[in-house]
């Protein structure tokens, strides 16, 4: 579980590293919204029934392996125009 956050922390970060510029933090939140949302599917799916509550998940999520938050690293204020 851990090496699957891991891997997809290192994804996560590619992602707010290419998209997290000004004025872009209401997708980026959803993106991130959307990734605990699938984990939480796939967690799911392995076995027979849903054993993942929403609440437990988050906290799992938040406390034992956190995934990366989304953040602005790019301001288009620092833009050096061409």
């Amino acid at each position: 579980m851990r090496d699957n956050i891991r891997d997809l922390n290192v994804k996560l970060r590619g992602y707010y590293n290419y998209y997290g510029i000004t004025f872009n933090s209401r997708r980026l939140a959803g993106y991130y919204h959307q990734i605990r949302r699938l984990l939480l599917k796939w967690l799911n799916r392995r076995g027979g029934k849903p054993t993942w509550q929403w609440e437990r998940f988050t906290k799992l999520v938040i406390q034992w392996c956190p995934l990366l938050k989304p953040r602005i690293y790019h301001s288009y204020l620092l833009a050096k125009p061409s």
